[in-house]
C-alpha cells in the first residue's frame, strides 16, 4: 500500500510538474488532459525504467562533464516520453532540455515541499519493515523506542546533571 502511495504521490507531482512546464517552454505543448496524464506516466515510468541504464552507459561522459551530462539524459528521457504519447508534442531537443530542467526544478520544490515521509526511501523502509518485522536498520531517528522499551534520548543524563 505504501509503495502505492509513493508511486500516485510521484505521478501527481509529474502532472503539475509538466503542466508548469507546458506553459513556460513555448516549445513544449499537449493536446488535452488525456495527454498530460498519460505524458506525466510516461515520464515517470521511462524516469525508472531507461534512464538508469542511458546513465550507466553514458557514466564516463557523466564523470568527465561532473554530472551536467545527466541534463542532457533527461532531456532524451523528456524527448522520447513526446514521441511515445499521442497529444504530447515536444518540437525539438533544446525545447526538451529545458523542459526537463524546469521539470526537474518543479518536481525537486515539490518533494521539499512534501517533506521526508513522502521520499522513496522512507516508504521503501517503512514496507520493508512490514515484511520483515524483526529487522533493524540504521535508519532509526532520535526518539525511536529501542526494544528494551527505554527511550532513546542519549542526552538525558547530561540534563539531570
Amino acid at each position: 500500500m505504501l509503495i502505492i502511495l509513493y508511486v500516485f504521490i510521484q505521478w501527481v507531482v509529474n502532472v503539475v510538474a509538466l503542466f508548469v512546464v507546458t506553459r513556460s517552454i513555448t516549445g513544449v505543448t499537449i493536446d488535452n488532459w488525456k495527454a498530460v496524464i498519460t505524458a506525466a506516466l510516461a515520464i515517470f515510468v521511462l524516469n525508472a525504467s531507461i534512464k538508469p541504464l542511458l546513465f550507466i552507459l553514458t557514466l564516463p561522459l557523466n564523470v568527465a562533464s561532473l554530472g551536467i551530462f545527466t541534463l542532457v539524459i533527461n532531456g532524451l528521457v523528456f524527448f522520447l516520453a513526446a514521441k511515445m504519447v499521442k497529444g504530447f508534442h515536444v518540437i525539438d531537443f533544446w525545447s526538451a532540455f529545458w523542459a526537463a530542467v524546469i521539470f526537474s526544478l518543479v518536481s525537486l520544490l515539490f518533494r521539499l515541499a512534501l517533506g521526508p515521509k513522502f521520499s522513496f526511501r522512507y516508504i521503501f523502509t517503512k514496507f520493508y519493515r512490514k515484511i520483515r518485522p524483526g529487522s533493524k536498520d540504521d535508519s532509526s531517528k532520535e526518539g525511536d523506542e529501542p526494544e528494551n522499551g527505554q527511550p532513546n534520548n542519549e542526552n538525558d543524563g547530561e540534563a539531570k546533571r
